[in-house]
């Protein structure tokens, strides 16, 4: 197993060289902030709060008032094919987190927020579609 890890992380640093270091830590700040702007514009809400403190791999986003969060992460996964976490231990049931790190594209956040709006709405969130999509036409 260790050299396979080994085998593993070479890879993902040639990844890394090929698109460039910089390019790379700016494609994830793009996507970060592409994720949080989206969920913002339909009126949810960041955790934490303060974006400078945000994380530029995760996105973690409080399930509103109303809405069952670990529901919420299966109609995703179940109906949308789209995999999300749910928060852990005190946070269960009251937090998503949406991962935009490695090798995720803009195609991929794009869907997946589109998702979100959607199944944020087959389980009864107040949203218009597809109000989600003006922030992701950023990235």
């Amino acid at each position: 197993q260790p050299v396979s890890m080994t085998y593993g992380l070479k890879e993902a640093l040639d990844i890394i060289d090929e698109y460039g270091f910089e390019n790379w830590i700016k494609k994830h700040e793009k996507l970060a902030k592409a994720t949080r702007d989206a969920a913002k514009s339909i009126g949810l809400t960041l955790f934490p709060k303060d974006e400078n403190t945000c994380s530029n791999t995760v996105t973690s986003i409080k399930v509103p008032e109303g809405i069952d969060g670990q529901e919420l992460v299966k109609v995703m996964r179940e109906k949308h094919g789209i995999i999300i976490a749910g928060g852990q231990d005190h946070l269960k049931g009251k937090i998503i987190r949406i991962g935009h790190m490695g090798s995720v594209s803009e195609k991929e956040i794009i869907l997946t927020m589109a998702c979100l709006q959607m199944a944020l709405k087959e389980l009864g969130y107040k949203t218009e579609l597809p109000s989600i999509l003006a922030p992701m036409s950023k990235i």
